[in-house]
């Protein structure tokens, strides 16, 4: 088998190359080349290309504008928080269902059903939990909880940035976890022995043994939460509170901020 490999490999990748070219690489090359043009989507506003080369002036302009800056500012936290909860929420759930030993599938189906749901079929779920649940019935001063940060939460801009990692983390954490859960099944029980043996405890055991032998399922989950599960979310918006992105192309696409 190795030596078929050997023999067919340029073979076998070359759709996977060819795809990765033609997807991603050459329109990724050819939105940059444009980003210093005049382009206006079907045409070059300046007649040919050379015609309407403007160089740097896009990215001045952008970047000269606050609301621009502070959009993407306000993208790049929520990047941050949600990345790192997804994935902190992920390998919690991997780790409980790890040493779980009746019932392990229904609760996998449990947490993996959120990543099921349709983007328009979410935003109105969470603008009914939002606005609904959470303000009148769970965190209102007469509900269970009086928590007035949890009330209107897409009335504000920083509750916002809060409500879409809350809508991210419970979409997405349940397919991450089934990536951390075949890592953590293909980690040898003898190293746990060993340092069992060593007199390691829980919490050493993890630092030592658990989280090194997951690293390459930390980056698959971190790439691909960054490629595939955070620029959904920002989709729900206009079905969360079209007040917060004020119908801006660049805010709807960069952050809720007005």
């Amino acid at each position: 088998m190795e030596k078929y490999y050997k023999k067919w490999f340029w073979l076998l990748i070359l759709p996977s190359i060819l795809l990765f070219l033609f997807i991603i690489a050459l329109p990724f090359f050819v939105g940059t080349i444009y980003s210093f043009t005049s382009w206006r989507g079907t045409y070059f506003a300046g007649g040919s290309f050379w015609e309407s080369f403007v160089g740097l002036e896009n990215y001045i302009k952008a970047f000269s504008s606050e609301r621009f800056v502070h959009a993407l500012i306000y993208t790049s936290l929520y990047t941050l928080v949600a990345v790192a909860a997804i994935n902190l929420v992920a390998l919690a759930f991997a780790l409980m269902l790890n040493n779980i030993r009746r019932g392990v599938g229904i609760y996998r189906t449990v947490f993996f059903l959120p990543n099921m749901l349709g983007g328009l079929a979410m935003g109105f779920v969470w603008q009914f939990i939002f606005q609904v649940v959470y303000t009148e019935i769970l965190f209102s001063p007469d509900g269970l909880f009086h928590v007035e940060f949890l009330r209107f939460m897409t009335q504000d801009t920083t509750k916002a940035l809060f409500a879409l990692v809350i809508m991210t983390v419970w979409q997405s954490a349940g397919y991450m976890m089934l990536i951390y859960i075949s890592g953590l099944n293909a980690i040898p029980g003898d190293l746990y022995e060993a340092a069992e043996i060593d007199g390691a405890g829980p919490v050493r055991k993890f630092f030592t043994v658990t989280l090194p032998l997951l690293m390459p399922s930390i980056t698959i989950v971190l790439f691909l939460t960054l490629a595939c599960q955070l620029y959904p979310s920002f989709l729900i918006l206009q079905y969360i509170q079209p007040v917060l992105c004020n119908k801006e192309p660049y805010a709807y696409h960069l952050s809720l901020e007005k």
